[in-house]
């Protein structure tokens, strides 16, 4: 485990049981979430490279900022990729 998720989980820990389970949720929530992008990504690499090379030559539509702002984990996604949302 790391330094962080020991940090988190003694912070946590002083919290009650109503919060510990609220965020309990919310992590679990988040690893399902990421397991399902991880499936579907795996399951799609031809579409995911067609996309990447219209990306490369232009043919992609910028993300609109307000649309990047309603789905921060796209935002945030395109953003490890060295791709800006409202670019």
């Amino acid at each position: 485990m790391t330094k962080l998720l020991e940090q988190v989980i003694a912070s946590a820990q002083r919290l009650s049981e109503r919060e510990q389970n609220a965020i309990a949720a919310l992590i679990l929530d988040e690893l399902d979430d990421d397991a399902l992008w991880d499936r579907a990504l795996a399951a799609s690499p031809d579409a995911l490279a067609k996309l990447a090379a219209e990306d490369s030559v232009g043919k992609t539509v910028a993300l609109d900022p307000q649309i990047a702002a309603l789905f921060p984990p796209v935002a945030t996604a395109l953003q490890a990729l060295h791709m800006k949302p409202d670019e």
